[in-house]
């Protein structure tokens, strides 16, 4: 059956338009009570939802890549409550080594502003992504970058602390890094949105809101499936990836059933290769996967949204 996109003259309209019509109406009582003036049709625009209620996305006919359903025993543990933030700028100037560049009340006022700002994107009565944040989401601060190598400053920066954080959290497990003295050079930026942010973040911190709402995408599909988000929500790299994992070692790698992350964003040596975190029950590591049109169930990718 041809699509009604597709019909360009009332000759083109199909037996099977008339009936896909008719049920659109609520059946042949309903469509014959609109012929006979006893009922009307009100036509709207439909709002194409981006995001479940679960905050999951939901794939769109852009994407083309591979997915599959989630499976539900792999999750990340939820920040619930009120959230206090000063207890999260205290980790983050410990991990980080630097103070930090505002209050804990400013940081709740970023994050609530950047929540707002989701809520009513495009328009307030037309929202399109306000289920963002129905799922698993964490405040974060990306520490200012100088510039140079993405994978060098990987390796030298983030890993460390990845690894700090880590083992202070489990002391009886340990941090892989199965890349290590592999980076430098070797990672290459694939999403634009990310090189934007990590160019801006030459000039300066920026706050943000970590969020997963790609479990079962295939890597290529998270990266369609970004392409469709407003410009201020990025897909996420392992730079993104390595902070919240150091903010937030309960929650986002706390056993093996916490889902491996892809660190979408970015390409390892070749097209065809990405990085990801993965932990189990024994440690956490860094490694690099192919078949990034391969959807799996237990993975996940991830959204960085700011204002």
């Amino acid at each position: 059956m041809s699509f009604l996109k597709d019909v360009e003259k009332v000759e083109d309209f199909s037996v099977a338009h008339l009936i896909a019509l008719v049920n659109k109406c609520g059946g042949l009582n309903e469509a014959m009570a609109v012929l006979r003036g006893e009922k009307k049709i009100t036509l709207e625009d439909v709002i194409r939802l981006l995001l479940d209620k679960n905050g999951r996305c939901i794939p769109q006919e852009e994407v083309t890549e591979n997915v599959c359903d989630p499976d539900t025993d792999y999750y990340f543990d939820r920040l619930t409550g009120d959230v206090d933030y000063a207890p999260i700028l205290l980790s983050w100037e410990k991990l980080f080594n630097r103070e930090a560049v505002l209050t804990p009340d400013e940081f709740k006022s970023h994050i609530k502003a950047i929540k707002h700002r989701v809520a009513i994107w495009p328009t307030a009565d037309k929202p399109q992504i306000a289920n963002l944040f129905a799922g698993p989401h964490f405040p974060v601060i990306l520490p200012q970058l100088s510039q140079g190598d993405y994978g060098r400053i990987l390796e030298s920066t983030f890993l460390p602390v990845v690894e700090s954080a880590y083992t202070e959290s489990y002391p009886d497990r340990k941090f892989f890094n199965h890349r290590a003295g592999e980076l430098a050079g070797q990672v290459t930026i694939v999403d634009d949105r990310h090189a934007k942010l990590i160019k801006d973040l030459e000039s300066g911190p920026i706050v943000g809101v970590i969020c997963y709402p790609l479990q079962g995408f295939s890597v290529e599909a998270q990266r369609q499936m970004a392409n469709l988000m407003p410009d201020f929500v990025s897909l996420s790299g392992p730079i993104e990836e390595a902070v919240a994992t150091a903010m937030f070692p309960k929650h986002l790698v706390r056993d093996v059933n916490t889902p491996v992350q892809h660190c979408s964003a970015v390409k390892w040596h070749d097209s065809g290769v990405s990085l990801y975190f993965s932990a189990n029950n024994t440690g956490l590591a860094l490694n690099f996967h192919g078949s990034l049109g391969g959807a799996h169930d237990f993975c996940s990718g991830a959204f960085f949204v700011r204002w």
